[in-house]
């Protein structure tokens, strides 16, 4: 007798993964094949999991390559400004030294040397160097900004 091909029996074969409903020995088959599918799937994800970690990780050296020869800048820059500072101070300290009276406790020579510099300063070059002390000053603070 044919087998008749009712809808609950063609649903019935589609879930069981079998042409007939006499073959119960391709169900099993089938429930493999799922579970290989689904192994095959399960794999799959898991290699484009591994290679969009291995990507994250091969940036994350690229970023910190770049960070460490940033902070060699950033090193070599402060280096450089704290060199700067200094000879700012030493010319601040020289032109002040010119300008200033000697102070009270110098000896006798002292105070000679620096009244005969502070007298042979013009007016124009007083004024001239009080523009230039002014600058210094104002250049070293920009430094001691600009190094922090």
């Amino acid at each position: 007798m044919a087998e008749r091909s009712s809808p609950l029996n063609q649903r019935l074969r589609r879930l069981l993964g079998t042409n007939s409903l006499n073959a119960p020995a391709d169900a099993p088959a089938s429930e493999e094949g799922r579970k290989h599918d689904s192994s095959l799937l399960f794999e799959s994800q898991i290699s484009r999991l591994s290679q969009a970690l291995l990507d994250l990780r091969a940036l994350d050296q690229q970023r910190t390559a770049e960070f460490a020869g940033l902070r060699d800048q950033l090193r070599l820059t402060h280096s450089r400004i704290h060199a700067a500072l200094q000879d700012v101070d030493a010319l601040i300290d020289a032109v002040e030294i010119q300008l200033m009276p000697p102070p009270p406790d110098a000896t006798l020579f002292e105070r000679m040397r620096a009244r005969s510099a502070a007298t042979n300063l013009s007016p124009e070059r007083r004024a001239e160097l009080l523009t230039w002390l002014t600058a210094l000053k104002r250049l070293r603070a920009t430094l001691c900004v600009a190094g922090e």
